[in-house]
């Protein structure tokens, strides 16, 4: 699925890496059905991704992504507005040697292409001309300013965004200037490019892992429960198999708080509510966990990402398909919102408006 990452609200600051955050959407599903008893593994080892998965197509699609990457920051700096009489730099003042103007996005699947100029142009003169002369085409990302490390080290920073495309996201343009006397500034040049990583995370915490079944019902508890295990093939590449499911299990668990604030301890990841999905339903909730974005370009898991706090509220999802066994999603409901099948992770914030609609 292309999901720009820019919809994830990529946050600005001045510090070297800018921070994700995840939005929620809203869903409306209700059903309802009796508690029942359930099956839970005691392994205590981690979930082991097979070898199935195309490696081979994933690393050529890696390469495609991340040189059509490079060649949108090619491309945006010589899209690049320089005052009159800029010469080329060999090295950056020390006002504008610490990265982009704007930052960098916080994620390892980055191309960042940089120039550095000097103008005959005081740093007055430089920040007027920059925002005077907007690159063309591209939409204005925002503006910066600051003060270097050094006394006196004031600067001024301007992005710019291009269109992003399935191969990359959030291609920007970044233009900062910083006075060097009375009568020249320094200017430094930044295209910075996201390409798309089509690679999921594997979903391998350690720890104790749960498998129910629709027919069996849910787990009384989720304490100790760190995901879930999946008999059966076809799981490396999309959190769920092809084609409908026959019927569905919701089963959600207690965070710390309730409804009305925080929960008593004796009620933490106690079951709160179970639904059960017939095929309509069933089919609707499938879709939504097919939808989930896999990509480890924009799935929360590496640290980089501002999440929302984590009160432990989690999902235990269960799908029966003809022919095959039932297969199992674990959801948090909280934090990150990360959704997995004991193989890959996505990310969950189209899935969790829609459990929560279930009661």
């Amino acid at each position: 699925m292309h999901l720009p990452v820019r919809a994830l609200a990529l946050a600005r600051a001045h510090t070297p890496a800018r921070a994700l955050t995840a939005a929620a959407c809203a869903a409306v599903w209700l059903t309802l059905g009796p508690p029942g008893p359930a099956l839970v593994s005691d392994t205590n080892a981690k979930a082991v991704v097979p070898t199935t998965t195309p490696a081979s197509a994933l690393a050529a699609a890696v390469a495609r992504n991340r040189q059509a990457a490079l060649r949108e920051a090619r491309a945006l700096l010589r899209s690049a507005p320089l005052p009159p009489g800029a010469v080329r730099a060999t090295a950056a003042v020390e006002a504008l040697a610490g990265g982009p103007v704007l930052g960098t996005p916080a994620v390892s699947s980055l191309v960042v292409q940089t120039q550095f100029w000097r103008a005959p142009l005081s740093f007055e003169q430089a920040g007027e001309w920059l925002m005077a002369h907007p690159p063309k085409g591209l939409t204005p990302a925002g503006s910066s300013n600051g003060n270097g490390p050094g006394a006196g080290q004031a600067t001024v920073g301007y992005g710019y965004t291009a269109p992003s495309t399935a191969q990359y996201q959030s291609p920007e343009l970044e233009i900062g200037a910083a006075s060097l006397g009375p009568s020249s500034s320094a200017l430094r040049v930044d295209a910075v490019v996201i390409w798309t990583d089509p690679r999921p995370w594997p979903d391998d915490a350690p720890g104790r892992r749960a498998h129910v079944t629709v027919a069996d019902g849910c787990l009384a508890s989720a304490s100790g429960v760190v995901g879930v295990s999946n008999p059966g093939a076809g799981l490396t590449a999309s959190l769920l198999p092809a084609g409908p499911p026959t019927a569905a299990l919701v089963c959600r668990y207690n965070g710390a708080d309730g409804p009305s604030g925080a929960l008593p301890p004796s009620q933490f990841q106690k079951l709160a509510h179970q639904a059960r999905l017939r095929a309509t339903g069933a089919e609707q909730l499938a879709r939504t966990v097919s939808a989930a974005p896999i990509s480890r370009t924009v799935v929360p898991v590496n640290g980089s990402f501002r999440c929302p706090m984590d009160d432990g509220a989690v999902a235990l999802l269960a799908f029966a398909y003809p022919g095959r066994p039932d297969v199992d999603i674990w959801a948090q409901l909280g934090g990150c919102t990360l959704v997995g099948n004991g193989y890959i992770l996505g990310a969950g914030w189209n899935i969790v408006p829609r459990v929560k609609m279930y009661g």
